[in-house]
């Protein structure tokens, strides 16, 4: 489903990824851990186009999503939240996340959850 390969990316001279290949296959659940300064944001940012690789490919469903905005990625079904303290208490977490894919889509809340 979701299929990165060779991905590069330096800021300045600091190589921050190197020829990183991950493969994510459909409805499995896949973690990034690592230190401070082990380029994992750098990570998520580049697959949601946040910034665009110096080199390498991915790919979502076979189709490669390099160059696309992070809006158009969102509306693919990739999305990110960020670490905050900031959440709403009252919700459930997936109501949290599913409120910052809201404000990306045309159709709404359900249609976003459904996939319709």
């Amino acid at each position: 489903m979701l299929e990165i390969t060779k991905l590069n990316k330096a800021f300045g001279g600091l190589q921050v990824i190197n020829l990183l290949d991950i493969s994510v296959g459909e409805r499995e659940i896949v973690s990034v851990i690592g230190p401070n300064g082990a380029g994992k944001s750098t990570c998520l940012n580049l697959i949601t186009g946040i910034y665009q690789p110096d080199s390498g490919d991915i790919r979502f469903k076979g189709q490669s999503i390099l160059g696309k905005a992070s809006h158009e990625i969102t509306r693919l079904g990739i999305a990110r939240t960020f670490q905050s303290l900031r959440v709403f208490l009252n919700m459930s977490v997936i109501e949290n996340v599913m409120t910052g894919a809201y404000c990306h889509t045309a159709k709404g809340v359900w249609p976003t959850v459904l996939r319709l």
